[in-house]
């Protein structure tokens, strides 16, 4: 169905914009009762995890009828208990670990001499996952900062980390952090047309300032560049989100 990416899209933006969530659940109304039942009810499957995000969140005002609309509206889908669960956690990796090995490490002065490592790497998927769906804005603000934070200081010690550097220009070797860049700058592109203006504003300087920097050292780094390019080809070429 041509409109379900535009559904999609409409209802990530309605977490935020009520006005979105009321439009998007009208569509699906009207397409449900003109529409052959059967076909749509296979189509709006895809729709399961865009309306459960609205069912899970805790943070609705008694005066909120959001949540309610979009219970009638699966119901009226007439699914099994099983193609909901399914349809529900389709697409939901936000466990899944990016990299096997830990890199993103943050250095914390201790008592004694040196400093303890303390890696990051296990909390980018559920800090992207709030950032890209929390339905409250505080939490989905904040952990757009802290994600806006991390990706500096992976290009930051990148930058500086000889290691790393020498490992980016041996003939036939990745960078060590190219398979989170992998997963990474789509979901900074993501929030750089969020609905929020804030997130969006900052998100949109961050990646002027990822081009103009993996352009000017393309050649050393041709792996993190390829990762960014890529990201940016499959963004624009998005059905949903490009």
């Amino acid at each position: 169905d041509l409109l379900l990416p535009a559904l999609k899209r409409t209802f990530h933006f309605g977490l935020i914009q009520r006005k979105f969530a009321v439009l998007a659940i009208e569509t699906c109304r009207n397409r449900l009762s003109w529409r052959d039942l059967e076909s749509t009810r296979r189509n709006m499957i895809s729709l399961l995890p865009n309306l459960m995000d609205y069912i899970q969140s805790d943070t609705y005002s008694n005066d909120d009828r959001v949540p309610i609309d979009v219970l009638l509206l699966i119901g009226k889908l007439g699914l099994a208990p099983g193609a909901i669960i399914s349809g529900w956690h389709k697409g939901r990796h936000e466990g899944m670990a990016w990299d096997p090995v830990n890199r993103i490490a943050l250095a914390i002065p201790y008592l004694t001499p040196g400093a303890i490592d303390l890696y990051l790497d296990p909390l980018l998927p559920p800090i992207c996952q709030t950032a890209l769906f929390a339905t409250n804005r505080q939490d989905k603000v904040s952990a757009s900062e802290l994600l806006h934070s991390i990706v500096i200081k992976c290009v930051c010690d990148n930058a500086r980390d000889p290691r790393l550097l020498s490992a980016t220009t041996e003939a036939g070797k990745s960078s060590p952090l190219f398979q989170i860049y992998q997963r990474l700058f789509p979901v900074v592109l993501s929030l750089a047309v969020d609905v929020d203006p804030v997130i969006q504003s900052t998100y949109r300087s961050l990646i002027f300032q990822l081009c103009h920097w993996y352009t000017q050292n393309i050649q050393v780094r041709d792996n993190e560049s390829n990762a960014l390019l890529n990201a940016v080809i499959d963004a624009i070429c998005n059905e949903s989100d490009g």
